[in-house]
């Protein structure tokens, strides 16, 4: 148990011990120290010693009287001889597993979890904060035992959290006690059809959720909440009429009478989560003339084509506004998928943080995270109808093949199955005047071959595989035509020696510190333009580009490169003051603008690195540039899926 381990460290030393230094043996985070040092302080008071703080020296241990500081030993050692529980299971079962009247006694806890009753007692406080921020209360009485209790709302509120979680231990609770074809998601999709209500999905699942707790709590017949404040009354008529139609359909379907609150309740959730068809007070008008400007200066500076896109612009509007709408009413949409497409659409994400930064400038409002990569996926959309324009405007494809008869009648069906839309000829080695003739707009060949023009020869292998395929595609669709054969897993080669290093973590204060390192390498070995570091800490100041185990990919805001490079650092132990998981190894993106297309080969590969802990440990093991880059074109077939 941590908070033995600590008391334990502090005995044992006459000197006090910075929080970095027990957080380290301890292997923890500096916060979850801070967090065990609070409830220490809290206990010490009845248990006959105190903590001390030294100001910049750290915390000692000053024992009043050594026979109650010993009893309150021997109590943490009993809990750590029968086990532990953690504050939010304790929490889950007062939500889940209460009786009608919602207690449960330390005794029956302790039975569920398999521990002594002293580990109840030790979480309680950080259990009766987890109440205080969810809105609820507990309540300890003598004889009946704990319980949440408060505002039926906050209450279903906190079990609809844990519902969103479909493997979570409330999950499987409520799917007992619910009967076995009652579906609350079916439920609530039919009203919200019916009502002719739009919410997005993951605002539809926490609604879907908040129905199931409360049928949950009425089926167990809790009577001891409090009943919720009513909502005011400005509420469109959609919303009363949603909140009315699943009453209605609750008690049809599952035979429950609801009350008042229960009505009360599903206005105020739906509130929140649904976008209803109201005449808008914001000036639509305004924010087109303001985003055509903005898309107009963008594509001028950076050569895109946002400002032509005539789709992107009407669905970006729409967004657009009724993004504002919401957030000057503070509610806002969230995201499962934000974290995976901000890691594999970089590009996109970066453009979406510039047009949100604009928006707050401009409109006052500042987009969460999750909003920001719901705009980029807007963005998303426009790169690829641009990659798929690429691959319709070739009307004429010529294949020069090193052999006739059905090897080329072969390469003809797959190409055609890469152009659907291209007229596609074949072609012997030998019949350079008939290729001219022809007048491709592209040539792909197996054999040396030249033209008196600048038609575009891309050279490929002569058996192609569906992998051959699929790089031929995503070559003409980023338009990376430039010669060589299509084989896209050369990113790699990318890593420069110039740029890589093993570093010792503490050397380094923060994880910025070390971006900010690498940056300046760039820069001095001519890889990044003056201004490249500014560019990667202000895009790492939006959102961190620390991912799953310990995988960093740190990349401009903007693309301000001289030369494409991938900068590779790999960090041994923590950083001195880290409280996060260590990195593991570190790659900063730098790129030409002319190898955009390159962001999202990379970025999708190290997001399939960074699912697999076992491959990381490999990366994280390389000790030169040249090891590194081997490493991963070994795992080439596991990353490029």
């Amino acid at each position: 148990m941590r908070t033995l381990e600590i008391i334990q460290m502090l005995d044992s030393t006459a000197q006090s011990l910075p929080v970095v230094e027990i957080a380290n043996r301890l292997g923890v985070s500096k916060r979850s120290v801070q967090d065990d040092l609070r409830h220490i302080r809290q206990a010490s008071a009845g248990h006959g010693f105190n903590l001390v703080t030294h100001r910049g020296q750290g915390i000692s241990l000053d024992i009043l009287d050594r026979q109650a500081f010993e009893h309150y030993i021997a109590l943490l050692d009993d809990q750590t001889e029968f086990g532990t529980v953690d504050a939010e299971d304790i929490f889950q079962s007062l939500l889940d597993d209460a009786s009608e009247d919602g207690f449960l006694s330390s005794q029956e806890l302790a039975d569920i979890f398999g521990v002594g009753r002293s580990a109840i007692f030790a979480e309680l406080d950080r259990v009766e904060e987890m109440a205080n921020q969810s809105g609820v209360i507990l309540e300890r009485e003598r004889s009946r035992g704990i319980r949440l209790t408060g505002y039926a709302r906050a209450m279903k509120q906190c079990l609809a959290r844990l519902l969103l979680d479909s493997n979570s231990a409330a999950s499987r609770k409520v799917s007992e006690v619910l009967p076995e074809a009652l579906d609350t998601k079916d439920i609530v999709l039919d009203v919200l059809h019916d009502a002719h209500l739009e919410v997005e999905y993951p605002e539809y699942l926490r609604f879907s959720a908040f129905a199931a707790a409360t049928l949950f709590y009425a089926m167990r017949k809790r009577n001891d909440f409090n009943s919720s404040p009513d909502v005011s009354a400005d509420i469109p008529d959609g919303i009363t009429a949603a909140a009315d139609l699943l009453c209605s359909n609750l008690a049809k379907i599952a035979g429950y009478a609801t009350t008042h609150t229960d009505r009360e309740d599903f206005i105020w959730i739906l509130r929140q989560l649904v976008r209803v068809d109201e005449p808008l007070a914001f000036d639509a008008k305004r924010l087109d003339e303001d985003l055509g400007g903005f898309f107009a200066e963008y594509d001028k500076e950076h050569g895109t084509s946002y400002f032509s896109d005539s789709v992107l612009r009407t669905m970006l509007l729409t967004h657009l506004t009724f993004l504002i709408e919401r957030l000057s009413k503070k509610i806002s949409y969230s995201s499962n998928c934000s974290r995976e497409f901000e890691i594999t659409h970089p590009d996109s994400m970066n453009v979406a943080i510039r047009i949100c930064s604009w928006l707050g400038q401009r409109y006052g409002v500042v987009p969460t995270h999750d909003e920001t990569a719901l705009v980029a996926c807007h963005l998303a959309a426009h790169d690829e109808r641009v990659r798929q324009q690429a691959l319709r405007s070739y009307a004429r494809i010529a294949v020069v093949c090193s052999t006739g008869g059905g090897g080329s009648y072969l390469v003809r069906l797959q190409f055609e199955s890469v152009f659907p839309t291209a007229e596609i000829k074949t072609f012997s080695y030998q019949q350079h005047d008939d290729v001219q003739k022809y007048n491709p707009d592209l040539v792909f060949s197996m054999v040396p071959f030249q033209l008196d023009t600048n038609i575009p020869i891309v050279y490929i292998h002569e058996m192609l595989d569906q992998k051959d395929l699929a790089g031929i595609r995503e070559s003409v669709r980023y338009g990376n035509l430039h010669g060589t054969e299509t084989d896209d897993s050369d990113v790699w080669s990318l890593i420069s020696s110039d740029c890589f290093r093993k570093i010792d973590a503490p050397d380094y204060r923060s994880y910025e510190d070390v971006l900010e390192a690498m940056g300046y390498q760039l820069e001095d070995e001519g890889y990044g333009q003056r201004g490249f570091t500014g560019l990667v800490l202000k895009r790492e100041s939006f959102s961190s580009t620390r991912y799953l185990n310990g995988v960093c990919i740190p990349h401009p805001l903007e693309t301000e490169a001289l030369k494409d490079a991938i900068s590779a650092w790999i960090p041994t132990g923590k950083l001195r003051s880290d409280e996060h998981e260590p990195a593991r190894v570190i790659f900063m993106i730098c790129l030409t603008r002319k190898s955009l297309f390159r962001y999202q080969q990379i970025s999708k590969r190290l997001y399939q690195l960074m699912l697999k802990p076992e491959l990381v440990d490999r990366v994280a093991a390389c000790g030169s540039a040249r090891e590194l880059r081997l490493c991963l074109k070994e795992m080439e077939g596991v990353l490029n899926v």
